[in-house]
């Protein structure tokens, strides 16, 4: 099991990767949750940054979030994944409101913190 020494090196990465390329073998369902995760939060993504708009874009988003957390893996794991969830969400939202922000320590930063999320949560398989 991967366990961290202070640094993180390109053996550790290789390492993390390894694990959690096995998790998803051993789960098909893990597997689809990543999926169908990224695609949802890139959809949000999407829509807050205004590249898809209207009643249809609001609805397949509405329809992804259904799929994510009806999801067999997620069910079995919300306990842990919720917290998980509800943190990329508060920074991602914290990222937004700074976007606009007049203040330099504020303003600097929300691209980063916006797609922090998306690589704590992989690529698609």
């Amino acid at each position: 099991m991967f366990q961290p020494t202070g640094s993180f090196s390109e053996e550790d990465a290789k390492q993390l990767h390894k694990e959690f390329s096995e998790i998803l073998d051993r789960d098909p369902s893990a597997r689809l949750f990543v999926f169908q995760y990224v695609r949802y939060i890139h959809a949000v993504d999407d829509l807050i940054d205004g590249d898809i708009k209207g009643p249809e874009a609001v609805l397949k988003i509405s329809n992804s979030a259904t799929e994510v957390y009806s999801n067999d893996f997620y069910r079995r794991n919300a306990h842990l994944l919720f917290i998980i969830d509800t943190l990329i969400n508060n920074t991602y939202a914290d990222s937004v409101q700074w976007g606009g922000s007049l203040h330099i320590h504020e303003g600097r930063h929300p691209p980063g913190y916006r797609h922090q999320w998306l690589s704590e949560t992989g690529s698609p398989p």
